[in-house]
């Protein structure tokens, strides 16, 4: 894998764990200043996320992304914009024990 196309599945890798810490700041806020911290992070996973899976297009029309890429995605557990939603934090947290990532969250 080329390291330009890593590099975008860890900002999608990256969004999701966003998206996560979101959902979890929001389900433990106590006031609506953190609310609003919160809405701002998750307002930022959604644009890399968006961002991310756009050049991931043109990578593909440039043909600079292999068929491989996509196995690798799936295979490491880096998570597609498709995939994400579907991703539990603890799924998200194996992975990065496993890889020996750092938390995010």
């Amino acid at each position: 894998m080329q390291p330009c196309n890593r590099n975008i599945l860890e900002a999608l890798k990256l969004a999701c764990r966003l998206n996560l810490l979101a959902d979890k700041g929001e389900e433990d806020s106590e006031d609506d200043s953190c609310s609003v911290l919160y809405g701002v992070v998750r307002d930022c996973a959604y644009r890399i996320r968006e961002r991310a899976e756009a050049e991931r297009r043109a990578h593909i029309l440039a043909g600079r992304w292999d068929e491989d890429d996509d196995q690798i995605t799936i295979s490491t557990g880096l998570p597609r914009i498709d995939e994400c939603d579907l991703k539990t934090r603890d799924e998200v947290d194996q992975h990065d024990e496993a890889s020996g990532s750092g938390n995010v969250a």
